[in-house]
């Protein structure tokens, strides 16, 4: 799942602009099939690779929404419009959206496969903001990467009960959560199974 904290310090020169990001809540909800997580953030300075691609000049209203589907999906709908164009009652008009689909399959117990595609609302035959949101891309995840690759080295061999849970962990928990009644239902199947 997203964890908007990180994204805001980790992603200055490519996804994050406003330093009121590392602080705007999220609204986390539980669905049946999954988890939702999202944030509006009204008049903000947008980050660098959405002004250089929406062309904004001035502030903006943005959007970030991640939906996680078990046991590993995450689609997102991020994007920005200027300030008092109507984005967060709907009206997406006057700002650029983008759609992306996030698929993990794991190789190892430490190691796994990441694919990701995006589809964008604007600028569709515009070649060179293709390449420039295609290279934003990928140094986003690669600086995700080092972060991520940090994180397994520091939890190897450990477990992640007694770790300090913070507001914005609201999604991944109930994430967790939701894949551990999963796999016990799963394993009560299984044994049910083998008993008849």
């Amino acid at each position: 799942m997203l964890d908007y904290t990180h994204v805001a310090n980790l992603h200055r020169a490519t996804i994050s602009g406003d330093p009121r990001e590392a602080t705007t809540p999220t609204k986390t909800e539980r669905l049946n099939d999954g988890i939702r997580v999202g944030r509006w953030m009204i008049d903000f300075i947008p980050p660098p690779l959405f002004a250089r691609a929406g062309g904004f000049d001035g502030n903006v209203d943005r959007w970030q929404h991640a939906t996680w589907k078990p046991p590993s999906i995450v689609y997102m709908d991020v994007g920005a419009a200027r300030t008092g164009t109507g984005a967060p009652e709907g009206d997406r008009s006057q700002g650029i959206s983008i759609w992306s689909t996030h698929l993990v399959t794991p190789e190892s117990d430490a190691s796994c496969h990441y694919h990701f595609g995006f589809a964008r609302n604007f600028g569709l035959d515009d070649s060179e903001l293709a390449r420039l949101l295609y290279e934003g891309s990928c140094a986003t995840f690669l600086e995700d990467k080092v972060m991520l690759e940090a994180q397994q080295k520091n939890l190897k061999g450990g477990a992640l009960d007694g770790l300090m849970h913070i507001p914005a962990d609201a999604a991944q928990l109930q994430a967790r959560r939701m894949l551990d009644e999963m796999v016990r239902a799963e394993a009560r199947s299984d044994l049910d199974a083998t008993h008849h």
